[in-house]
């Protein structure tokens, strides 16, 4: 059977189900529940019913806004975090949402005053100085990112992905690899099956020139999750770094059967192929890459140098 007021499936002996006969909170708790089903059409038609129900209250609008998050519907996501902010500006979730949104767009600076307005409304949660941190980063604001990340993990020291980022930061952009090895060593005390941990944690390694090592940790992240395309891409790319080309070209194909719409994938076997004098070949992923990514110049880039390879050795061929 199913209830004569939400339509929910029933058993026999009642008329009714828990909804609170079409009440706000009924509605709500039921488009959670579809929302948790991936039946997001039925979610939104309960979440449009709260509204009704209740037109003052933020979450149906918070919810909206992840359904069309995960639909690829950017604007509108925003346009429903917006209206949740408008009723309710307290939320602290609903301001990291939205700068989370900005920050996919790349608008970095307006994502990092969403999080700061986080970080006011509750100063005790390590999560907005987190974003707060990230933001800064790709604000080219290195030192202040890692005050921030410091800042967090001392509200929070299991905070194990704000350990893990510290030592990114402090390899990728400040080249200090030991320190970053102990972040990272430090994050997998926490949570020793966190693969982004393990991945940078090989990938220290080997800038400190221990290259079985690293491998070994990549074996483990993918022991973790065997599905992560992002590390057989970061294996491959290691392989490739020492040369180790038909094993780089091995951990691409993995990833691209996992994910064939990785442009950087596409890319990386691409340039692996060139360095294997492969230029044809090469050209060929470049242009894959691109289908995906059109506007990457970094990709147009390597494709156009890859072409001058490819010139030069018809030309040597000849002679």
């Amino acid at each position: 059977m199913f209830c004569n007021e939400c339509g929910a499936k029933i058993a026999s002996n009642v008329d009714s189900c828990d909804c609170l006969t079409g009440s706000y909170e009924g509605y709500l708790e039921l488009g959670v529940f579809e929302f948790k089903c991936k039946e997001f059409d039925k979610a939104n038609e309960y979440f449009e019913k709260a509204i009704k129900k209740n037109p003052i209250a933020d979450m149906p609008w918070f919810n909206k806004a992840l359904i069309l998050e995960m639909q690829g519907e950017t604007e509108e996501a925003l346009k429903c975090y917006e209206r949740a902010i408008e009723l309710n500006p307290e939320n602290p979730d609903t301001w990291i949402n939205k700068g989370n949104m900005l920050a996919v767009s790349g608008k970095w600076d307006k994502a990092l005053i969403c999080y700061e307005t986080a970080h006011e409304i509750n100063p005790e949660d390590s999560g907005p100085l987190f974003n707060i941190s990230m933001a800064l980063s790709n604000l080219g604001n290195q030192k202040e990112a890692l005050f921030c990340y410091d800042i967090a993990i001392s509200i929070n020291p299991y905070d194990y992905k704000s350990v893990c980022n510290n030592g990114v930061l402090l390899g990728n952009k400040f080249n200090k690899w030991e320190e970053a090895l102990y972040y990272f060593d430090k994050a997998l005390e926490i949570n020793a099956r966190d693969t982004i941990s393990l991945i940078n944690k090989a990938e220290a390694l080997f800038e400190l020139g221990k290259q079985n090592e690293a491998l070994q940790y990549f074996d483990d992240a993918i022991k973790i999750e065997p599905d992560n395309a992002k590390t057989w891409v970061n294996k491959g790319v290691i392989f490739g770094k020492m040369d180790r080309h038909d094993e780089a070209i091995q951990c691409f194909d993995h990833a691209l059967e996992i994910n064939p719409n990785d442009a950087k994938c596409w890319s990386n076997k691409a340039f692996t192929l060139r360095k294997m004098g492969r230029f044809e070949n090469a050209v060929q992923y470049y242009d894959r890459a691109l289908e995906i990514e059109p506007d990457d110049e970094d990709i147009k880039a390597d494709r156009e140098d890859c072409l001058q390879d490819l010139s030069k050795n018809r030309n040597t061929d000849k002679r």
